[in-house]
């Protein structure tokens, strides 16, 4: 039997996704659980902040990120929400504006993937750590695994679930979509498919990737995705 989601709204999804910024505690997501469903959420809920796990951001790209396990035996869920926050206007305690330049020069030129690599070191090691303590317990029930994002946020769940595919359900609001600059910078098997296609110098010279027809490249890498999909 498939599980029922747990975040099963898209207003419920949004209102965790805002609280995210304000650093989400498990008080809040029952309270919120509560007002948007009026039912009890599930027995088990627990809160992994990308800031407790600054050991794996050795880029210190100014990735930021929640993940939230629930888990209730009696109703047979057993689900993983990975949480990438949106930009920032400057990150935390210093002057640095890490998510606008990614922005730039992760998503639109293709020439960073510092956050991408942050972000889906997090969602393996927080799986890792779940999926152990699952086993340790004898849980049995299979883990579903949600990817969540707003704005930059939205853009690190769609790539990493494009060129990892780490999730089972991926919903966002308010995206940046991924450019096909920033595939080809972080997909070696995208970037492989762009040689056959059109030069196979690009393996050496990424550079050359600026001299493609825009409209052309865009259309080949939608067409090959849909196909990864």
């Amino acid at each position: 039997m498939s599980q029922k989601l747990v975040l099963d709204t898209d207003l419920l999804r949004a209102r965790v996704m805002n609280l995210e910024y304000e650093h989400l505690t498990v008080e809040e997501i029952r309270r919120i659980y509560i007002e948007e469903t009026r039912s009890d959420p599930p027995d088990q809920i627990r809160v992994y902040h990308s800031q407790d796990f600054k050991n794996i951001n050795i880029n210190d790209s100014g990735f930021d990120g929640t993940i939230i396990h629930f888990y209730d035996e009696e109703k047979r869920i057993n689900q993983m929400y990975t949480i990438a926050r949106g930009s920032e206007i400057q990150e935390k305690d210093t002057w640095k504006p890490l998510d606008w330049a990614y922005n730039t020069f992760g998503i639109f030129v293709g020439q960073n993937k510092n956050q991408y690599d942050d972000a889906l070191r997090f969602d393996e090691v927080v799986t890792q750590i779940i999926t152990e303590e699952l086993k340790r317990n004898g849980q049995t029930i299979e883990l579903k695994k949600i990817g969540l994002g707003h704005s930059l946020g939205g853009n690190h769940v769609q790539v990493i679930q494009l060129t990892a595919h780490r999730f089972d359900q991926v919903y966002v609001i308010n995206d940046a979509p991924p450019s096909a600059y920033q595939l080809a910078y972080i997909d070696k098997r995208f970037r492989y498919e762009l040689a056959e296609k059109f030069t196979p110098n690009i393996l050496s010279d990424y550079n050359l990737i600026y001299s493609l027809p825009p409209s052309e490249l865009k259309a080949f890498a939608e067409e090959y995705y849909k196909k990864q999909i």
